[in-house]
C-alpha cells in the first residue's frame, strides 16, 4: 500500500481530473487499498446494493444552500438515478469508513472473520454539522411566488387592466425573469453536454423543457396596443403560437419518456415546480394574444 501511495504522489501521477462521484478524496485511497488487497474491497462491496443513489446525495448535501441544490437537481441527468452498489457509494468518505469497518480482516486472501479489516477508530476532530438538513420549502416557495405573480397578470389581462403602468412594469419584469431563467438553464445544459467531460451533465432530459431560444421572452415586451389601432401581419401574429406549439410537443415527448421508462431520469423537481410555471406562462401569452394585445420590442 505504501508503494502504491508513493507512486500516486509522484509528480508524474499526482495531477488528475477530479470527478465528484468517481475520482475524489475518498475513491483514490479506496482504489489504492483495493489494489493492495488484490481486489478484495471491490469484490465484497460491488455485490451489495445500496439503498440510495447519487441524486440522493446531491439533494441531501447541497441542502445547506437550497437554490444551488435545486438547480443542480435540474441540471444533472439520469446518471444520478442509476442503481448503486456499496462500492459506488464509497465516493462519500463517511460511507467508505462505515463499509470498511464492516468488512472482515483478510490475510493472504483468506478472510479472518474474528477480526475486522480496520482497527479501533480514533476521532481527531469532533464537530457538529447542520448541512444534512433537507432543502426545506425553497422549491415550493419559489414556485408559489412565481405562480402568484403570474396569476395576478392573468387576472389583470382578463379584467382589461393591462394598461395600468404598474401591471405593465410587472409584466415586462416577469418576461425578463422567465426568459432568462429558462434560456440560462437550457444554455448550461447544452454547453455541459457539448464541452464537459462530466457525464452526469450530458443528455439531460430537461433540455426538452428549457430552450436556449427562450431568451426571446427577455427581449420582447407586451403592450396594450389593440390590433384594430395597429394591425399586425398574420405571419408575425402566428409566430408566437407556432413557438408555443413546439414547446407543447416537446413537453408531451418529455412526459412520455418518463412514463414509458425510456428515460430513467428523476424529473420530480422539474415536474412539480418548473413545468407549472412554464405552462402558466404560455397560458398567459395565449391570453394576451386572444385579448388582441401585441408583442413588440
Amino acid at each position: 500500500l505504501l508503494d502504491l501511495i508513493r507512486n500516486a504522489v509522484n509528480p508524474k501521477n499526482m495531477f488528475f481530473q477530479y470527478e465528484h462521484f468517481t475520482t475524489n478524496c475518498a475513491t483514490i485511497p479506496r482504489d489504492l487499498l483495493d489494489q493492495a488487497l488484490g481486489g478484495y474491497l471491490k469484490q465484497q462491496l460491488n455485490s451489495q446494493p445500496s439503498k440510495r443513489n447519487y441524486r440522493y446525495y446531491v439533494r441531501e448535501h447541497m441542502a445547506y444552500y437550497p437554490p444551488l441544490g435545486f438547480l443542480l437537481d435540474v441540471l444533472m441527468n439520469s446518471k444520478l438515478d442509476q442503481p448503486m452498489t456499496k462500492w459506488h457509494e464509497t465516493f462519500y468518505p463517511a460511507k467508505l469508513s462505515e463499509y470498511l469497518s464492516e468488512l472482515p480482516h483478510i490475510d493472504d486472501n483468506q478472510k479472518q472473520t474474528q477480526h475486522s479489516l480496520l482497527g479501533p477508530k480514533t476521532s481527531w476532530v469532533t464537530s457538529s454539522s447542520t448541512h444534512h438538513s433537507k432543502s426545506g420549502l425553497f422549491p415550493l416557495i419559489f414556485c408559489l411566488l412565481s405562480l402568484s405573480v403570474l396569476l395576478m397578470l392573468m387576472i389583470a389581462t382578463q379584467a382589461k387592466k393591462y394598461h395600468l403602468t404598474v401591471v405593465r412594469i410587472i409584466a415586462r419584469a416577469y418576461c425578463v425573469y422567465w426568459g432568462l431563467l429558462s434560456a440560462t438553464l437550457g444554455l448550461v445544459m447544452l454547453i455541459s453536454w457539448l464541452f464537459s467531460s462530466h457525464l452526469d451533465m450530458h443528455h439531460n432530459q430537461n433540455l426538452l423543457i428549457f430552450f436556449v431560444t427562450d431568451i426571446i421572452f427577455a427581449f420582447f415586451r407586451v403592450t396594450v396596443r389593440n390590433k384594430h389601432k395597429e394591425p399586425l401581419k398574420n405571419a408575425w401574429r402566428n409566430l408566437p403560437v407556432l413557438y408555443m406549439l413546439i414547446h407543447i410537443i416537446a413537453l408531451i415527448v418529455y412526459l412520455l419518456l418518463s412514463v414509458t421508462g425510456v428515460s430513467e431520469q428523476n424529473i420530480t423537481s422539474t415536474l412539480y415546480y418548473l413545468i407549472p410555471l412554464q405552462i402558466g406562462f404560455f397560458v398567459w401569452q395565449w391570453q394576451l394574444r386572444s385579448q388582441a394585445y401585441i408583442i413588440e420590442r
